[in-house]
């Protein structure tokens, strides 16, 4: 459990702590809005890929997403979730391939 410490500060201090705060998380997040990238909740990547939510975080802990955190938030990256999507269906697609071809083979 974390030690909690209270301790008086006038209305003045704490209205500083707050803006601090707020400028070191829009320090973050200003230079990902202007690169024109479009990123999205595990929530809408699971939507979209019509998996679950722990699906998305399952594989972006495998690294088959790659995931960006601002703050407590974990986003995607939309180009390279398609990037990766591609290339699962990809590898699939080559093992069905190839599997095809060994029976043929077989026979």
């Amino acid at each position: 459990m974390k030690n909690v410490i209270l301790r008086e500060i006038t209305l003045q201090e704490f209205q500083d702590m707050i803006s601090e705060s707020v400028k070191l998380q829009l320090q973050v997040i200003v230079p990902l809005l202007q690169q024109n990238v479009y990123y999205l909740s595990s929530k809408e990547v699971a939507a979209e890929l019509k998996v679950s939510k722990p699906t998305v975080l399952k594989w972006a802990k495998m690294g088959i997403l790659i995931k960006h955190r601002i703050g407590s938030r974990v986003f995607f990256e939309r180009t390279q979730v398609m990037k990766a999507v591609k290339a699962v269906n990809t590898i699939k697609y080559k093992r069905e391939i190839n599997f095809q071809y060994e029976n043929k083979l077989e026979q």
